[in-house]
């Protein structure tokens, strides 16, 4: 169960330009869809964030809503709005699209009313990710997520982003292409504005495990070490776990990670044929993959 930090962004970045009881929050995986209709009638204002794939749904939702109120303004972000913009610029579903990243674009969409003068907003991605306020978790009701992990994992779980954007260029990924609104450069948040937020939710939500909601955690060369460094010079020891490449990751960075606490690694193996390998550009091969494998499970 992935919480949709996204919008617990959106919420915090734009906090105080609508009171709280005026902010409502849905899901498709707990709410049922009438509830959801009925709560956004009267909405000034409606944001759909999602996967690819739930739009279609986010979609029948957003007619049902105008259907009933048809001056709703309708918003719409993800990676299939920002990959095909102009797609969902000419729905009538849709009045403004949000192509990259939503904080920015959703601010002025609220200052302004719903008011703009493009249907297709992009403005550049957020340089310093430390200066944007941690997800409200609340907000999303996040509780319901950790407890879906509970009951499937036995463990009380929560995702954190610890960075923005891709050095990669994988033909099967939207993050890095350049083809895509979302091949934008890779920002980092510091080591310790991470820790800072996990022990704010560990100690408020009762967190058990951790799991990092980026692409990679190892995103360069050198990022292990100042993450794992920083949380173990600050006793960190609630465990977590992401996803990592095969290139980079060696010995040293598996044995800093088990050090640091992480007791999960995900890495993302695409194929067993190095011609397929050479194709897609993700920069590494089934023997960089092996190692990978085998330096994690030597490290525990």
């Amino acid at each position: 169960m992935w919480e949709s930090l996204a919008c617990g962004y959106l919420k915090s970045y734009t906090s105080d330009l609508v009171k709280p009881e005026n902010y409502t929050f849905y899901d498709g995986y707990f709410d049922d869809d009438q509830d959801i209709i009925k709560g956004c009638a009267e909405a000034d204002i409606v944001g759909f964030s999602g996967t690819t794939s739930q739009i279609p749904w986010s979609l029948r939702i957003a007619e049902s809503i105008k259907s009933h109120n048809p001056s709703t303004v309708v918003v719409i972000g993800g990676y299939g709005p920002s990959v095909e913009p102009g797609r969902f610029a000419d729905d009538p579903r849709c009045d403004i699209v949000v192509a990259g990243e939503g904080e920015v674009p959703w601010r002025e969409i609220l200052a302004n009313g719903g008011q703009t003068r493009d249907k297709v907003l992009f403005r550049p991605p957020i340089a310093n990710l430390d200066s944007i306020p941690f997800p409200d978790r609340d907000f999303i009701k996040v509780e319901r997520c950790v407890q879906v992990a509970k009951r499937e994992e036995g463990r009380r779980v929560t995702g954190i982003l610890g960075n923005r954007g891709c050095l990669r260029k994988c033909k099967f990924c939207a993050d890095g292409s350049p083809k895509t609104i979302y091949g934008v450069k890779l920002r980092e948040r510091s080591p310790l504005d991470i820790l800072a937020e996990m022990r704010i939710v560990a100690r408020e939500h009762n967190i058990e495990f951790f799991k990092f909601a980026d692409p990679e955690v190892n995103t360069r060369p050198g990022r292990i070490k100042e993450l794992c460094d920083t949380l173990i010079q600050y006793d960190w020891k609630i465990p977590w776990g992401g996803n990592m490449l095969a290139n980079p990751f060696d010995e040293q960075d598996a044995k800093l990670l088990y050090k640091a606490g992480c007791r999960e690694v995900w890495i993302g193996m695409e194929s067993g044929s190095l011609e397929i390998h050479k194709h897609i550009g993700k920069g590494v091969t089934p023997n960089l993959i092996r190692r990978a494998f085998k330096a994690a499970k030597d490290a525990g």
